[in-house]
């Protein structure tokens, strides 16, 4: 009857050990899933650029923006229209340079380079 009991709460505790592995495993799956980002991206006059994280410095080379952001995708999909983004509207840009413009974004200015 001894050996019984320990042998059940053998079984119990492998059983335990086995489900705790499999969460474990579930719980990074989940959070690598989590840590997976999408460039934010934004479409202008027919041509898709791609968020740099970077600022520019100082203020646009004028005070009036040259569009806004009006239509919005889901931060998973990819633009397709003019004056679209995948990280909401609202916001407004000015052309920068030939291959790049600048969003307005939390009052900073931020460089969004032409997609190759």
């Amino acid at each position: 009857m001894k050996y019984g009991k320990i042998i059940i709460i053998m079984v119990i505790s492998l059983f335990l050990m086995a489900c705790g592995d499999e969460l474990e495993k579930n719980e990074k799956i989940e959070s690598n899933e989590a840590i997976q980002t999408y460039s934010r991206m934004v479409m202008v006059k027919g041509k898709r650029y791609v968020n740099t994280g970077k600022e520019r410095d100082g203020e646009p080379h004028c005070g009036t923006p040259d569009g806004k952001i009006v239509k919005s995708v889901n931060a998973t999909s990819t633009p397709t229209e003019d004056d679209e983004s995948n990280f909401g509207t609202g916001y407004e840009y000015q052309i920068y340079k030939e291959d790049s413009i600048v969003v307005n974004i939390d009052d900073k200015w931020i460089v969004f380079k032409l997609e190759k």
